[in-house]
């Protein structure tokens, strides 16, 4: 069988010895023939050495000069092409930024070009017939940069011809302006065009300016362009067009004309290909040489060579029969500057006695060359037999390793050789070790997300259960994990063991599956609410614990195709089951109002993102009542959305708001709204709601510091209530940013306390100055004796950590006079106003 595994490995044997076998003999060879040609080189080269000196340090000089001139103006060029790129792309990531001056364009024979009616453009469309509002914005955009370009090209018309940007194959910018209908086609598409895609992400991963060569193109050199800098351009990481920019060839020629050179010697410019681009004097190169470019001199001359004894002096000079030719790069490009000369018969004496010691050289040459070489052959037929030997038995490992992960167990061969015989054990054992990792989780040995993932696209399944143990993260957090992995094996036993049919998987921490095949006798359905009633039931003990499953499920049938639109259906279902509601159950197809949901939910996220762009976040103001001084001294900013003359709560919008990643966003505006309040209102505090990914993942406190020093309030007024029924996930993250705020002079207030995740502990190391009382105590506390008491310990709890309290939901008198009683600071609630808007404040706090 053939392995092409194997056969890489038979020539890399094979290469190995050939190398490790060629040097050696090589290194041999040239100390010999470096001792006889050392005598007769000697002398030769001591000769032409005072001869080529005068020489060499002329034409380097000169060489360098010029390199320096060129190097200049390739330099000048790439870095005006990379400011107007950074320019180009910082515009095109950030649009925002920048205000777009007004455009008008007009349809001319299937182009949409702006300037004068049968004149020139700088800006134009390809492969448009209308254009739509998302035309617009790249349009205008492009508009930006027509001053920087023409500054760009006009300020340097020695080295720029012009220059131009294309986006896709829909827009495009070119200065000078041109006319499209004489010059394109309407249907153009330019990202097929070698200049467009060799820039591009596939072409040049590294989004590298480029140098593309034109000289060779007869257009290009009819126009004297040298070539064309191109660099792509990218919004946001995402590559959107080519910016590019025509080199005129003209500078170089001037540099070249104006060269005085000695010894009548002339100068050619060529590239890395050796192609002859400019000549100090055509006439002569094409001339003396019989040939247009420099690697036709090379080849045509260096056939001929009898000595390269000049390398000796100069590795830039080289001799052909009748010339001197000396090479200078061009630094920073791929260009390089050829000088010739005649020798005449300046080396003839010397190379006559030179030649006689050189053929006798060649034929001890030839004679060590035919005697390696059989030796070669005959060691490389040994090498070939070992190779073939070690090769196959590896192709056929390195052929089967491919189906590592796969479900197929390997059968890997054995071999005599005891390396390659414990290779393929050791990739047995390995197979078997990552099924497992792959199919099973590790803690409770059933088959896994992975797992359920592939069985429900490749078996046919007649139902699919999510059922969600709901109270297993409390008994993780209560007992610790090593607890909460027993309890969980406990309940996965009992439903092994249940007479069930179909296969349970764990599809995350608290959630298993049970995938039922369609051969099922039972009705899954009943099957499933039999399961659930039991379990509801059922008393489990751990240990010394008492164990209740809250268990909730989730159900699809069979009926789709995509065992991946299964899952997706069976998620849907579970997260329509209320969360205490234990041993209950939905069905995917029971589901009426689920697609109304998620369009409302896409429809106020919609809202919200306008909102947040148009400005049409506010805020009202609710007021909080001080017992003690019966007056109002703080109020709390509540957010609002403006829509269509309406004011929407936020109870509307604020899930969506989430949904999307944009709470920070509403923060950051509330702030602003906030900061502006404390600057009217100097004696009055105000509060602003937060929460825990505020402080974790937004620029929550580096807008503050900006904002207190730009503003003159007193932070001392500003209050940052953090939502208690918010987690963290970096406690000293949140404690450290708490501190600094607190540095700064603003306070602390922990809000909704009782509900959440808050304990004695943490408040204590926030040192808050404000506690506020959740209204599912406030609200009842005229009826509700438990939530008396519960208030009556917070109030307690407050002032043993000198901090102040605050009762929210307060709506009718009876409450009021008894949140008072028991020794809560402060009141807010309907009672003593509904939350209004900045233009009522005033009356507010009128006496």
């Amino acid at each position: 069988m053939d392995y092409p595994n194997m056969r890489s490995l038979y020539k890399t044997i094979l290469s190995k010895f050939i190398w490790a076998s060629l040097v050696p003999i090589l290194f041999i060879e040239s100390s010999l023939i470096g001792t006889l040609f050392w005598m007769n080189n000697r002398q030769t080269n001591e000769t032409k050495l005072a001869l080529a000196t005068i020489s060499t340090d002329s034409f380097t000089e000169i060489a360098q000069h010029t390199s320096k001139q060129l190097e200049q103006q390739l330099t000048q060029a790439q870095t005006q092409i990379e400011q107007l790129d950074l320019f180009a792309q910082s515009l095109f990531s950030n649009p925002q930024r920048y205000s777009y001056p007004p455009l008008t364009l007009y349809y001319d024979q299937g182009f949409f070009r702006d300037g004068e009616p049968g004149g020139l453009s700088s800006i134009y469309t390809t492969n448009h017939a209308v254009l739509n509002n998302n035309d617009t914005k790249p349009l205008e955009l492009l508009s930006l940069l027509i001053p920087h370009m023409q500054q760009m090209v006009d300020s340097n018309k020695d080295i720029f011809q012009g220059a131009w940007i294309n986006l896709s194959k829909d827009y495009s910018l070119s200065y000078p302006p041109i006319n499209p209908v004489d010059e394109l086609t309407h249907d153009l598409d330019v990202t097929q065009e070698s200049f467009y895609y060799a820039v591009d992400p596939k072409h040049n991963p590294a989004k590298e300016l480029k140098f593309i060569p034109l000289y060779q193109e007869e257009w290009a050199s009819s126009l004297g362009q040298l070539g064309a800098y191109e660099s792509p351009l990218y919004a946001n990481d995402t590559f959107i067009g080519v910016l590019g920019a025509s080199v005129s060839i003209n500078n170089a020629a001037n540099i070249f004309q104006q060269m005085k050179l000695p010894f009548n010697a002339y100068a050619m410019l060529v590239d890395k290909e050796n192609h002859l681009l400019l000549s100090s004097d055509e006439n002569r190169s094409f001339k003396e040489t019989h040939v247009q470019s420099f690697y036709d001199i090379y080849k045509q001359e260096l056939a001929g060579i009898s000595s390269k004894s000049l390398q000796s002096v100069n590795p830039k000079m080289f001799e052909t029969e009748g010339k001197i030719i000396f090479t200078q790069p061009v630094s920073g490009s791929v260009f390089k500057i050829i000088f010739i000369l005649n020798k005449e018969d300046i080396y003839g004496p010397v190379e006559a006695l030179s030649n006689t010691a050189n053929q006798i050289g060649y034929y001890i040459i030839l004679t060590l060359t035919l005697f390696y070489t059989v030796y070669f052959i005959a060691m490389i037929r040994r090498v070939r037999h070992l190779a073939l030997k070690i090769s196959t038995p590896v192709g056929q490992i390195l052929s089967l390793s491919s189906q590592l992960g796969q479900d197929e167990y390997l059968s890997l061969p054995s071999s005599d050789i005891e390396e390659l015989e414990l290779l393929a054990t050791n990739l047995n054992h390995t197979h078997k070790e990552l099924l497992h990792l792959i199919n099973y989780d590790e803690t409770t040995a059933l088959f896994n997300h992975h797992k359920l993932l592939r069985d429900v696209t490749q078996y046919d399944t007649s139902a699919l259960f999510f059922l969600k143990i709901n109270n297993f993260n409390q008994y993780n957090a209560l007992y610790g994990p090593d607890v909460g992995d027993g309890i969980l094996t406990l309940l996965i036993n009992y439903l092994l063991a249940y007479p069930i049919e179909g296969t349970f998987y764990r599809e995350n921490e608290n959630t298993l599956a049970l995938r039922v095949d369609k051969q099922s006798s039972q009705h899954t359905e009943s099957a499933l609410q039999s399961l659930l009633t039991i379990l509801t039931k059922e008393k489990f003990r751990y240990n010394d614990l008492d164990i209740h499953f809250v268990i909730t499920a989730g159900l699809t049938l069979g009926t789709q195709d995509d065992g991946i639109d299964m899952m997706a259906q069976a998620h849907i279902a579970l997260t329509q089951v209320p969360f205490n509601a234990a041993g209950t159950y939905v069905k995917y197809d029971d589901i009426h109002e689920i697609t109304k949901v998620y369009q409302e939910n896409m429809l106020w996220s919609k809202n919200v993102k306008e909102a947040l762009e148009e400005n049409r976040i506010i805020a009202y103001y609710q007021p909080i009542y001080d017992y003690k001084k019966q007056k109002i001294e703080k109020f709390e900013a509540l957010v609002r959305l403006e829509l269509e003359d309406k004011i929407i709560s936020p109870f509307k919008f604020l899930t969506a708001a989430k949904s999307i990643g944009r709470l920070h966003d509403i923060t950051l505006v509330m702030l602003d709204h906030v900061f502006k309040m404390a600057e009217l209102y100097p004696e009055i505090e105000f509060s602003i709601n937060t929460s825990f990914d505020d402080f974790e993942k937004g620029r929550l406190l580096e807008v503050v510091k900006t904002k207190l020093h730009s503003n003159p309030i007193d932070p001392t007024k500003i209050i940052f209530e953090i939502l208690e029924t918010d987690t963290y996930r970096d406690e000293n993250s949140v404690m450290e940013i708490i501190k600094e705020l607190k540095k700064l002079g603003f306070k602390i207030a922990i809000d909704d306390f009782g509900t959440g995740h808050s304990n004695f502990a943490h408040l204590t190391l926030m040192e808050v100055e404000y506690i506020k009382i959740d209204g599912m105590f406030i609200k009842d506390l005229d009826t509700n004796e438990l939530s008396q008491k519960m208030v009556e310990t917070i109030v307690t709890f407050a002032r043993q950590i000198k901090a102040q309290t605050i009762g929210e939901f307060v709506h009718n008198r009876a409450v009021f006079d008894l949140t008072q009683s028991l020794g809560v600071d402060y009141a807010q609630g309907y009672y003593k106003s509904a939350p209004v808007s900045q233009n009522e404040i005033a009356q507010l706090l009128e006496p």
